[in-house]
Formats: structure tokens, C-alpha cells, sequence
């Protein structure tokens, strides 16, 4: 295993660790912590997205962001588990309803996500960044 992939391993321990720890700590009484954990994941996702395939960042610094913040930070932020079985216990044996439920929380991650990559587009017209130059 060369260096490089260590780093790698290393940023995405970090920063799952530290997803998950904002995860827990991001508890609204109404929907638990995977609610909100998900949406503002998808957000930044697709923020962050736009930052690399922008060229926001160096192509090293771009392969490093992506082990810290997409794999591990933004994977330990957001959970589809908990969602799929929160969405059944809700459902209180519906199916059809706790399909229904996916369905419409998938649509808002998405519009989350969507909405995050074109603030990330927005945010590399405004600052260029390192692979700019």
C-alpha cells in the first residue's frame, strides 16, 4: 500500500468519524438525526461537487478533498439505513405508505443536492480557487 493511499484511508476515517459525530449531535426531536443529518449532506454534496468538477481545487488537493469530505465526512454525515427503517416504522405496516415516504424524501435530498451544486457554482464564478490559476 503505497503513502498516498494511506492519506487517503487516514482522511476518510477522520472525516466519517467526524460525519457521524455531527450526525448524532444534530438530533431534532421530531425526526431524529437523520433527517436533517441527510438533507444538509446532500447540500454539501452537491456543493462540494461542483467545487471539484469546477476545478475549485488542485487535482492532489481535489483526490484528498474528495477522501475527507465526500467519502468520509459526508458519508459518516448521511445515512440511507436508518432512513429506509424510519420510514417502515412510520409506515406502521403500509408499505405503500413507507414507499411513498422514500420517495418523497429521496426528491428532497435531490432538490438538496441540485440546490447545493449550483451554490457550489455560484461560490467558484465569485472565488476561482487554486486550479483556477
Amino acid at each position: 500500500m503505497t503513502k498516498g493511499r494511506l492519506l487517503e484511508l487516514l482522511l476518510i476515517f477522520v472525516g466519517g468519524g467526524g460525519g457521524a459525530l455531527l450526525r448524532v449531535l444534530m438530533e431534532a426531536p421530531a425526526w431524529g438525526p437523520w433527517m436533517p443529518a441527510n438533507f444538509l449532506a446532500c447540500l454539501l454534496m452537491g456543493f462540494s461537487s461542483a467545487l471539484v468538477q469546477q476545478g475549485f481545487f488542485a487535482p492532489r488537493a481535489a483526490s484528498l478533498w474528495k477522501a475527507l469530505v465526500h467519502t468520509g465526512f459526508l458519508g459518516g454525515l448521511s445515512t440511507f439505513s436508518v432512513l429506509s427503517i424510519a420510514a417502515c416504522v412510520e409506515a406502521d405496516g403500509n408499505l405503500l405508505y413507507a414507499h411513498w415516504r422514500l420517495l418523497e424524501l429521496l426528491a428532497g435530498f435531490c432538490i438538496a443536492a441540485v440546490f447545493g451544486f449550483g451554490l457550489g457554482r455560484f461560490f467558484v464564478r465569485i472565488f476561482p480557487g487554486a486550479g483556477a490559476r
